[in-house]
């Protein structure tokens, strides 16, 4: 069974988590918006940054695939509309957006090669495609070597203990590598972008203990590998895994970790 996400843990560190919602929305250049649709809005953290900037919009759209995140997105904003939705299928209203702002999200989505395209296509003339991606795979809780049966070094700490004989979990990566910042170039600029800016930036978390990394993962990608594991299953899951951690994540001088969190960002405003 698909374990839908944990509103809860995930909120648990929302703070770092909107800080770069922040971020990608001052730099978006001042236009005229009317219609702004937030793509994996999760528990509407970034849809209020939105709402905030923008109050006397005709329409924010908040979607996400999670119907707990929908719920809890409708509670913290009432006046704007949430939808259960996968982002690839959602076609707008059939309304060119002014914003469409896409903080970590996309980077669960396959072929940005169209994907990116499709997405400027329902743009309004001058309008901004925004997006921020964790571009963490070179970091050590991906860079292992894993064992055949693991397409792709996603969250491979995780892998790692998932292939141990007495787990024997098998899994097909939902979480893609970024393209390189002058792929996402050339595929904007070939869709109609006249003005576009890509950065990265490192966020260093300062984690109280191995367990706070444990929880940052558990509301995401972590779900996937103890799904269909008992709970007594999953929680020795996560403590072999507890373990990795501990070994990739070094305590620094006053017992904290730091946890660094590459994220790519992009502006691309449609001509």
């Amino acid at each position: 069974m698909k374990l839908d996400w944990n509103v809860g843990v995930y909120c648990k560190y929302v703070a770092e988590r909107t800080r770069p919602s922040q971020e990608l929305l001052q730099r978006i250049p001042p236009i005229t918006v009317n219609y702004v649709t937030d793509l994996g809005c999760g528990p509407g953290n970034s849809t209020e940054l939105l709402y905030n900037a923008w109050p006397n919009v005709k329409k924010i759209i908040g979607i996400d695939s999670s119907a707990a995140m929908v719920e809890e997105a409708q509670k913290r904003l009432p006046s704007c509309q949430f939808i259960k939705e996968n982002i690839n299928q959602w076609n707008f209203d059939g309304i060119k957006q002014d914003i469409i702002f896409a903080n970590a999200s996309l980077h669960w989505l396959p072929d940005h090669e169209n994907l990116f395209p499709h997405l400027v296509s329902h743009l309004s003339d001058k309008g901004v495609l925004a997006i921020q991606m964790p571009n963490n795979f070179d970091e050590p809780i991906h860079t292992i070597q894993m064992p055949n049966n693991f397409d792709e070094p996603i969250h491979t700490l995780m892998g790692k203990v998932a292939a141990q004989p007495k787990w024997n979990i098998t899994r097909t990566s939902a979480y893609k590598r970024p393209l390189s910042a002058e792929t996402y170039y050339d595929i904007l600029s070939s869709s109609g972008c006249s003005f576009i800016d890509i950065w990265q930036t490192t966020y260093y978390h300062i984690m109280p203990s191995t367990n706070s990394i444990v929880d940052w993962v558990r509301s995401t990608i972590l779900r996937s590998f103890v799904e269909n594991l008992t709970n007594e299953e999953s929680e020795e899951f996560v403590k072999e895994y507890s373990k990795e951690i501990s070994n990739a994540y070094p305590q620094r001088k006053d017992g904290k970790i730091l946890f660094p969190m590459p994220r790519l960002f992009i502006i691309a405003q449609k001509h």
